[in-house]
Formats: C-alpha cells, sequence, structure tokens
C-alpha cells in the first residue's frame, strides 16, 4: 500500500508519527486517534529492528544511529550472499526531485554491530558513520572544533572522494531512509496505516539547532519520505511536517507520566514549576517552565529561557578515544596489524570504544569504585605498570577515568544548577527537577548530578528516569513529540526566523530602482533589457503572522513560442538566514547567501488558445509569441507557503491555472512548537 497519496479521508482519525533522531539512538513513537488527546499509555513505539539484541527478550524501543557504508567484496566476505540479498531487495525506485538514488551495499543500526562482532578482518578497516550532527552542532553552537567533530569531518571526507556521498546531508537522507523504511514496515504489518489517513510527522531537534540545520534536516526527510512513499509530498517537500525540540518534547512526555505514575510526588499533583534535562548522545539541554499546576498537563510558561550545552553521552566516548589515541600512540607497532588494514584508530575503536560504550559505560556508578575502573583487551601490548599495561590487558584507573568523564559531567550539572539558580534569582523556587534521555541512565551522571544539586539547592528534588521504576527512557523524546503535535495551544508567537522571496525578471530602470545600478542588463523575448532580482514578501524576524496570513499579489510574465508544445512556468522561492532587501540582482553581494527553497513548475497549455498573440519584440523580428501575465498569490497557511498562479484574462478577471496550486513547508522558518 502506498501513503504517497496527499488526500485526506473525511473522517476525523490522524496518524502522528514522532521520529527523535538523536546522535547515539534515534526513536519513533507514533498515536492513531480520531477526537480524543492520547495520553502516553496510547502513544506506542516502533520495536523490531533489525539485529536487536536487547536484553531477556525485551525490544529495543531505539535503534542505533548509524550507517555503514560497505563493499559487496568486503559484506560478502563477512556476511555471505544471503545476508547482502537481504539489503539488495530494499533498493527503492526513485523520485525525480529526490535526486540522487539509495546506494547499495549500506547497513545501518544493529546491523552495523553485528558485522563487527562476527566479522574477521577487513571491516576493521571501515569505521560506521556515527555522530554525523556533530556538523550541525559544531556549526549551531560556533565552539572550537571537537574530537568528534574532527573525526566525522574526516569521514565524511573519505566518503566523498569514495563516492559514497556527493555532500554530507546524504548521510542522513540515507539514515533516515533506512529508519521510515522499517517505520512503514512495522505500522502496515500493525494494520495502523490506512488509504488516505492523514499523516502528521513531527521531528525532533536539539535547542541549539537554527533554522538553517533545521532546513537541512527537513531537506533529507523529504528524501526518505519521497524514497519510501510514506505521507504527502508536495514540491518534493513533506507539507505535514513540523518540528518540536527534544527538550520541550521530553518535558511534555514528563508531564503526562507524573500524572499517570502513582505516588511518584506527594499527593500526586503536577509541580507548579519543574527544571526539565533532557541529557542524549549529543546535546544536554535544560530549561525552567511554570505548569498549570495540580491537573494541567501543558508547559505554561518558561521561567528560565533554554539552555543547552555539547556535553552527551557521546562526548564521553570521544574523550575516550581522546585519551586512548594519546596513550597508545607510542604503542602503535604492538597493537596494529597494519598488513590486516588495521590502523590504530581503527584498534581503538573496536577494542577500547565499543566495549566501553556497550559494557563499561552502562555499569559505572560513583557508589562502586571497581565501576570506574576499565580493563580492555589488546594482545600484543608491552608490558608497562606506570600505565596500567599487563599481559596485553590495559587497566584504566579510577582515578584516571574520573578525569576523563568529570568535565563532562560538571558542565551537564552546571546547567541544571544554572536553571535553578536562574529561576531563583526571578523569585520562583524550583522543588522538582527531572532528566531523561540517554546519557540519563547513566548511574555515574546521576550521582554526580544529585550531589552537586544537593549542595547548590538542598530542597530541590531530582527525578530521574530508570527502566525499573516503569518509565520509558529511549522513547520519552518520541512519546513527548507525539503529545506536543497533538496539542500546540500556548506555543512559541509564530515570528520567522529567516527571509523567503520570489525571483523576479524586472524591467531595467536605474532611476526608479536605484538596487539595479551597476547590473548587467538581459534582453528579455519582448526586447526590453531586464534584470533578475529577488522581492523578498517574507522577512526574518517578521510577525507574529496569524496561522492563515495573505501577501500582496506578485506579477510574473512569461512569452512563448507557438509552436511550444508544453507552456511550462517556473517560479522560483528563495530562502535566507538573515533580513534581506527586495530588488536586488539573484548575484548582488546582498543575496550571496540565499539559496533555492523551492520550484514551482506547471505547465499552461491548456490556455494556449484564450492566450493573447503578440508581436513580442517588433524591432529584431516579427516573431509572433504568446504572452501569458500571472498573478502569483502566496499565502502562509499554517506551517506552509501555499502558492497559486492566477492567469490575467483579457477582461481582467483572473483564473486559477491548473497544476500551479502547490504547498511548500516553511516549518524551519518558525521556532520549534510554533501551532
Amino acid at each position: 500500500m502506498s501513503q504517497s497519496n496527499s488526500s485526506i479521508n473525511t473522517g476525523n482519525k490522524k496518524l502522528v508519527i514522532g521520529i527523535d533522531y538523536a546522535m547515539a539512538q534515534s526513536a519513533v513513537a507514533y498515536a492513531k486517534y480520531d477526537d480524543r488527546h492520547p495520553g502516553v499509555s496510547r502513544v506506542q513505539n516502533i520495536t523490531n529492528f533489525p539485529r536487536d539484541r536487547a536484553p531477556y527478550g525485551a525490544r529495543s524501543k531505539s535503534v542505533l544511529t548509524e550507517i555503514f557504508y560497505g563493499e559487496r567484496e568486503m559484506l560478502l566476505q563477512e556476511l555471505g550472499e544471503g545476508y547482502l540479498n537481504v539489503e539488495a531487495q530494499h533498493i527503492m525506485a526513485q523520485n525525480a526531485s529526490s535526486g540522487r538514488s539509495m546506494p547499495q551495499n549500506v547497513l545501518w543500526g544493529y546491523d552495523i554491530r553485528h558485522l563487527q562482532r562476527t566479522a574477521n578482518s577487513l571491516i576493521h578497516t571501515v569505521q560506521s558513520v556515527k555522530d554525523i550532527k556533530f556538523l550541525f552542532l559544531q556549526r549551531a553552537g560556533k565552539e572550537e572544533p571537537t574530537q568528534a567533530y574532527k573525526a566525522i569531518t574526516q569521514h565524511v571526507k573519505q566518503l566523498l572522494a569514495t563516492g559514497k556521498i556527493e555532500k554530507a546531508s546524504d548521510i542522513h537522507a540515507d539514515y533516515l531512509t533506512f529508519l521510515v523504511r522499517h517505520t512503514k514496515e512495522q505500522l502496515l504489518e500493525r494494520g495502523i496505516l490506512e488509504d488516505g489517513i492523514p499523516i502528521i510527522l513531527v521531528l525532533t531537534v536539539p535547542v541549539i539547532y537554527g533554522a538553517k540545520e533545521r532546513r537541512e534536516l527537513h531537506q533529507a526527510m523529504n528524501i526518505a519520505i519521497q524514497r519510501e512513499s510514506f505521507g504527502p509530498v508536495t514540491n518534493g517537500c513533506a507539507v505535514g511536517l513540523s518540528f518540536v525540540t527534544e527538550q520541550e518534547a521530553g518535558a511534555t512526555y514528563m508531564l503526562q507520566r507524573l500524572r499517570e505514575i502513582p505516588d511518584l510526588l506527594p499527593g500526586n499533583e503536577i509541580p507548579e514549576t519543574f527544571t526539565y534535562g533532557d541529557i542524549g548522545g549529543s546535546t544536554a539541554d535544560f530549561g525552567t517552565w511554570e505548569t498549570g499546576g495540580k491537573e494541567t498537563l501543558r508547559l505554561k510558561k518558561e521561567v528560565v529561557p533554554l539552555t543547552s550545552g555539547v556535553c552527551g553521552s557521546s562526548c564521553l566516548n570521544a574523550a575516550m578515544e581522546k585519551y586512548a589515541l594519546e596513550t597508545l600512540e607510542d604503542f602503535e607497532q604492538y597493537i596494529v596489524d597494519k598488513e590486516r588494514g588495521q590502523t590504530l584508530r581503527s584498534v581503538v575503536q573496536s577494542r577500547i570504544i565499543l566495549p566501553f560504550e556497550e559494557i563499561h559505560k552502562p555499569e559505572m556508578d560513583y557508589n562502586d569504585p571497581s565501576t570506574l575502573q576499565f580493563k580492555f583487551d589488546l594482545p600484543g601490548l608491552p608490558e608497562d605498570k606506570d600505565r596500567g599495561f599487563s599481559q596485553g590487558v590495559w587497566t584504566i584507573s579510577m582515578t584516571e577515568t574520573r578525569r576523563i568523564i568529570e568535565p563532562i559531567f560538571n558542565q551537564n550539572s552546571s546547567l541544571l544548577i544554572g536553571q535553578v539558580e536562574s529561576a531563583a534569582v526571578k523569585g520562583v523556587a524550583v522543588d522538582v527537577a527531572i532528566v531523561s534521555g540517554g546519557f540519563a541512565r547513566n548511574r555515574a551522571l546521576i550521582r554526580y548530578l544529585k550531589d552537586r544539586l544537593n549542595v547548590a539547592s538542598p530542597k530541590t528534588r531530582l527525578l530521574y528516569l530508570t527502566d525499573d521504576m516503569m518509565y520509558g527512557v529511549e522513547d520519552a523524546v518520541s512519546c513527548g513529540a507525539v503529545l506536543r503535535a497533538l496539542d500546540k495551544e500556548n506555543g512559541p508567537d509564530r515570528y520567522t526566523q529567516c527571509s523567503y522571496g520570489l525571483l523576479r525578471h524586472m524591467v531595467h530602470d536605474e532611476k526608479s530602482i536605484p538596487q539595479q545600478r551597476g547590473a548587467q542588463p538581459w534582453k528579455g523575448k519582448d526586447g526590453l533589457p531586464y534584470i533578475s532580482s529577488i522581492t523578498w514578501f517574507i522577512q526574518k524576524g517578521a510577525g507574529p503572522y496569524a496561522p492563515f496570513e495573505t501577501f500582496p499579489v506578485i506579477t510574473s510574465l512569461h512569452y512563448f513560442a507557438l509552436n511550444e508544445p508544453a507552456l511550462l512556468c517556473e517560479e522560483i522561492i528563495y530562502v535566507a538566514d538573515s533580513p534581506m532587501a527586495s530588488n536586488y540582482p539573484v548575484r548582488h553581494r546582498r543575496n550571496r547567501r540565499s539559496e533555492v527553497a523551492a520550484k514551482v513548475v506547471f505547465d499552461a497549455a491548456h490556455l494556449r488558445h484564450k492566450l493573447p498573440i503578440v508581436v513580442a519584440d517588433p524591432t529584431t523580428s516579427n516573431e509572433r509569441q504568446y504572452k501569458l501575465e500571472l498573478q502569483i498569490k502566496m499565502v502562509i497557511d499554517g506551517l506552509n507557503i501555499r502558492f497559486q498562479a492566477h492567469w490575467v484574462q483579457d477582461d481582467g478577471t483572473l483564473e486559477v491555472i491548473e497544476g500551479s496550486k502547490q504547498m511548500i513547508s516553511m516549518a524551519a522558518a518558525f521556532s520549534p512548537g510554533t501551532n
């Protein structure tokens, strides 16, 4: 069954899907509803990920955010023809607008861990792509390059050089294609998808992301949705997609959980003010809100602005990797088999980071010093007691472990305590602080936060999510995204965070339009000189816009030869991340940072016998052409721009041109969570 059909049925059913595309683990939740608002218990999770090895027969609610671009020969050698054929069956037919095809010989998620556990040779020379979101975070945060950022940048360069990808954002699109594909398969298997049911997609993003980062992520999701024919796509864009911050999604989930789990808080009353932290794979995001108190399940007012830091779980891995590379650098000759294609980094990844992530990191506990001492097998490692080398085993002491992890723990505690203290300055007492996210499962981090918070604010109680408390940990953000999508009241004001403009071909007239000065005009089909410029109809920072708002009409002229089989019209919409001035040429320095947001193409051939025929340029020829004068009407419709072109008839009346009605998503232009 295809879900590409954007037609909406007459019923009230909707399918809301929340996607937590996170640094270390990604998760998907969904709720199918009519007019009822589902609680946490009605929100379901996507599970059954390939090669899932969750303990005790459980099914993971999340999947590794990793992708591996392999070679056919290597995968055949390591896994066999049968396994490779599974992936070969998933080659998707491409929509022309999605561009690059989904490559073959690519693995994702737990398939990669299976490969690393079972492979014996060449796999160690090529590492999976993970921490890819550091590319976004580094740019958005404007911080000094981290070790993780440098590593992923080098990996991207290798993939570009080998032709595995054409640009860095291809990695996002490819991974999301796998995630969307598995989601669709699971929903079909469970009988959730129905023909014509509206699909609402909610994508979570870190607080630190700006409009540009959200827009690039949106474009990657567009490609994944088109590849899998999942949900409505118009003009190459998923118009049913919106954003919410990972932190607000998690906080929304917690408000629901606080009510549904008895005896969690005194009197089972929702706190009037609480601090919430989402500590995930890449970032830690903290905020403090007022709620409606007691029975109200909505975030009412932001008390302290959101704060964020790049200090998630992946940063701990990066710190451990940096320490290992520096310590083992002088011993590379003993532990690296270059004939097998190994490098020091590949050995550190397979022998140090993999067991650290899967075994040692989850078991760390400040109350048990033995859990802060790690042992790693490194065959060939010479004896060196001072460094902890003995009989091919490297032992990292508790003292060294603390030195590695405490800077990251301290950054998290500073964010948490900063929120509580900032609220106190405003006269607001925070009685409850709640943390969740993948890294919040780390017992050592929780103990560190509790100890520091107890010193800074003894009356503030820290609540954290653990499996034995029957909370969802892996799925808190994805479930919260679903809940937030179903209740967008009291969201951010509708101010735009980027500008939108329409390409126009304007008659060259420097006296009337001084912005054209110095520009070289080109000759139009009517013989007049023209300058291609941009008219900006939405400005960054403008608003607040109503959910439905109309802009002034813009005129557009088109000329066609009489023998042209199709009368194709193309209108181009640009986007920029700063306030813009209209009427400057496209290539003017003022427009240098703008980029194409959408191209609207439609055929006006059905008007052929109604259009006036003119001699376009009587000074050079008597060639007769069709003249089509359009009135472009654009309307903000929710989180989209509704575009349509009207033909101006001889009597001045307007007729909507078939095929020109298109929706262009501008969800990335608004603050996440905007209604």
